[in-house]
């Protein structure tokens, strides 16, 4: 029985120490989840910018190329060969379907990288716990 006794409370000890280490140590990771989150999606908002910023360049080149292309035909009806890739033909609008895709995606990015850090900011709590639930 005084083993038994000697057992639990060496135990109980070992719990409280353990319950001592982890409330000395919670603050600062949840400091850390913090800050991370905050570089991170601060990080993602220049990255998409950067995207964006790529896409809407493209995007312009391809309509002022279609639009040389356009007034080039209206005004002698014929085309060279390396006009018409950059006519209305698969590859222009392919090209500029996919300049619209990226810009869109780009902005949406951009959004929920902003509704992050204001969550973050705002209401860190409900952040952890998103981020904790993601975990799971």
């Amino acid at each position: 029985m005084n083993e038994l006794n000697q057992l639990v409370g060496f135990l109980t000890e070992t719990l409280k120490q353990g319950l001592t280490v982890a409330q000395d140590k919670v603050p600062a990771y949840v400091e850390q989840v913090l800050a991370y989150g905050f570089i991170k999606n601060l990080v993602g908002i220049v990255v998409w910018v950067l995207l964006l910023t790529a896409s809407i360049i493209a995007l312009t080149k391809l309509l002022q190329v279609r639009s040389k292309v356009k007034a080039k035909y209206e005004s002698d009806g014929n085309y060279s060969s390396f006009d018409t890739i950059y006519d209305w033909s698969f590859a222009g609008f392919t090209g500029i379907v996919i300049s619209v895709v990226v810009t869109a995606l780009s902005f949406l990015m951009i959004i929920v990288s902003i509704t992050q850090l204001i969550k973050i900011r705002v209401a860190p709590i409900v952040y952890l716990i998103e981020r904790t639930a993601q975990m799971l």
